[in-house]
């Protein structure tokens, strides 16, 4: 568990001692505060040796790192934190990391985000459980911690930094929620209700939107909805459909502005690009785009594996049944190798079956009303002399047609990854 040495974790690592709940501390010395972090170092690693509790300590440059990375100190000291952590949580999947927060912890950071600005989410305050970290005193508030603290005469080390306004935090804490409390009647209980609401409602809007996603979204390489599905739905569950490719409501409305664009148009968040084709809204991750591919091919079989699809390549003897829609076969006496296989390039041309000329590769895409998705992903196939051969998976040269006298035939087989 987190150990600062302040009452609160304090409290936390009394309570699982005397449930005989064996624990580990973890301190931070961010080295902040001179003297008294060295203090408050000596007096967690005391107050382990004295109770038979492993004890783990380490010590940043918080300063000199905030500086680097131009963080503010806060920032710095939380990644920090839990960077290291997280250390001790990646050695096993069964370990768990217990911090201290409480109820009013979650109140603060209620006020704290509607000062700011947020969504429904960062009202719901700071949750019991995030992955593998717990906050086992989140129902408890700081009376009830102190009550806990004097009644057991525990220790604890008082962080000076605490007292100070310039904060937001510690003005929620030391003057803007006392008036609160003091003009409103069981103002922590009431507050506890209401986060729980809070989170009632959010959960189920996940819930919603998850299940929304699983029924409507075809998602592959290319994450494919059908615009008619999202023509009705409120503007609030259109942020949580998309949370997950980075739509918020500081760009929702440009986003939905986009919804009722024409065939072509193009939004990007973060990382996904959106673009409409001609009812549907299709979303690919930047990310994951595949970049520029070539293959050199002097032999077969051969075999080229993409994330959505396999591309098989065998040299026959006799031409097959044209039956099976995804092979094509071309005349391998007409070719030269090598045979290059690679994404098509502005320029790149091809003389279809049974045209006298050439027609360039661009054309035929929008003749087969390929989005601009499909489009960056089409390899073509093109001999050493610089023959566009193929366009794989749509369309052979005529100038490698097939005949049924052949007696060395090409196929290529594209087969569709589930």
């Amino acid at each position: 568990m987190a150990i600062s040495g302040g009452k609160d974790s304090m409290a936390l690592s009394h309570l699982l001692s005397s449930l005989a709940i064996r624990h580990t501390l973890l301190h931070c010395n961010f080295k902040l505060r001179g003297n008294d972090s060295e203090l408050d170092a000596k007096f967690v690693l005391d107050y382990a040796k004295q109770n038979d509790i492993e004890i783990h300590i380490e010590n940043f440059d918080t300063e000199a790192i905030a500086l680097a990375n131009s963080s503010t100190i806060q920032e710095t000291a939380r990644q920090l934190r839990y960077d290291w952590f997280a250390t001790f949580l990646n050695t096993d999947d069964n370990n768990s990391l217990l911090t201290a927060h409480h109820l009013d912890d979650s109140i603060e950071t209620f006020f704290i985000n509607l000062m700011r600005g947020t969504s429904l989410k960062g009202l719901t305050g700071i949750q019991y459980k995030t992955k593998q970290i717990y906050r086992p005193l989140h129902q408890f508030s700081t009376k009830d911690i102190i009550k806990y603290i004097n009644e057991n005469e525990i220790q604890f080390r008082h962080d000076i930094s605490n007292d100070s306004t310039k904060y937001l935090r510690n003005k929620l804490r030391l003057e803007i929620l006392p008036s609160i409390t003091e003009t409103t009647n069981n103002f922590a209980e009431k507050m506890a209700s209401t986060l729980e609401s809070l989170n009632e409602v959010n959960s189920w809007m996940e819930e919603k939107a998850e299940a929304f996603r699983k029924t409507h979204f075809e998602e592959n390489d290319i994450t494919i909805i059908s615009l008619a599905i999202l023509k009705n739905e409120a503007r609030i569950f259109l942020i949580e459909i998309f949370k997950p490719y980075g739509i918020h409501r500081s760009n929702i409305d440009t986003f939905i502005l986009f919804l009722n664009a024409k065939t072509g148009a193009i939004f990007n968040s973060s990382v996904f690009e959106f673009n409409i084709d001609r009812g549907y809204l299709r979303i690919i991750n930047k990310n994951n785009r595949s970049g520029q591919v070539s293959y050199t091919i002097n032999s077969f079989p051969f075999t080229i594996e993409t994330d959505n699809k396999k591309i098989a390549f065998t040299l026959n003897n006799k031409v097959q049944p044209f039956s099976n829609s995804n092979l094509q076969q071309i005349d391998f006496k007409k070719v030269t190798l090598p045979l290059i296989v690679r994404n098509w390039q502005e320029g790149d041309k091809i003389r279809p079956l049974g045209m006298r000329g050439q027609k360039l590769l661009s054309d035929v895409f929008i003749d087969k009303k390929l989005s601009k998705i499909q489009k960056e992903q089409q390899l073509i196939m093109v001999d050493a002399t610089g023959l566009v051969v193929a366009i794989i998976g749509m369309i052979v040269s005529e100038n490698v047609r097939i005949k049924n006298d052949a007696k060395e035939v090409l196929a290529i087989e594209t087969i569709l990854s589930n």
